[in-house]
């Protein structure tokens, strides 16, 4: 799927205002591929499943908007590496047992052994204090604290599982914190990354 392009890191780190500023400045250029709204479930572990499934859903929405606008790059929030690295994180602080990691591999892969490939993604990372603060900000103005925001252990082991899964990986990691920086490294890795829209990227 060669115009998709999968925002990936852990709450705080920034995902949506980068997307947000992508299409903010170059809105003939990209296509979000909106979040599909999930029952609220307290459990972590059949949270965590009830993710996975919304983002093989999210998958296949990026693959409609994909074939329809070959032309455009479609920006997807989060993919199945996310489910997976909080999975993993949930294991580390003893969240979830072996035999749900276990039963949670089973189902990744019989969700995603059908070529929905996550080809092209962008590890958005941040420091352990610019993700706290990005919280408390988010926090301050929304009124709303989602779900064990304010567990720093927790943000800590998700963080950390993160930057396993994707050491040595082929994604463009974004570990600066200045929006700015971070529009131009996303725009010249993508310019290299889809060779049909490097003249128009260029031109960005």
């Amino acid at each position: 799927m060669g115009n998709i392009v999968h925002f990936s890191g852990c709450h705080g780190s920034g995902k949506s205002t980068l997307i947000q500023e992508l299409i903010s400045r170059h809105p003939d250029f990209f296509l979000v591929n909106k979040k599909r709204a999930v029952p609220k479930n307290e459990d972590v572990y059949e949270r965590t499943k009830i993710r996975l499934v919304r983002h093989y859903l999210h998958g296949l929405d990026a693959k409609v908007l994909s074939d329809e606008h070959p032309d455009k790059v479609v920006l997807s929030d989060r993919c199945v590496h996310d489910a997976e690295a909080y999975m993993r994180a949930f294991l580390d602080i003893g969240w979830v047992s072996r035999e749900q990691m276990n039963e949670y591999e089973i189902l990744q892969n019989a969700l995603f052994s059908n070529g929905l490939a996550t080809e092209h993604v962008i590890f958005v990372d941040a420091t352990y204090n610019e993700a706290v603060e990005n919280l408390q900000r988010r926090a301050r103005e929304t009124g709303i604290t989602k779900w064990r925001e304010d567990n720093l252990d927790y943000l800590r082991a998700v963080q950390e599982s993160y930057r396993r899964m994707y050491n040595g990986r082929a994604v463009l990691v974004v570990n600066t914190m200045d929006l700015s920086k971070r529009v131009e490294m996303c725009i010249g890795w993508m310019s290299h990354r889809f060779r049909q829209f490097d003249r128009r990227m260029t031109d960005l």
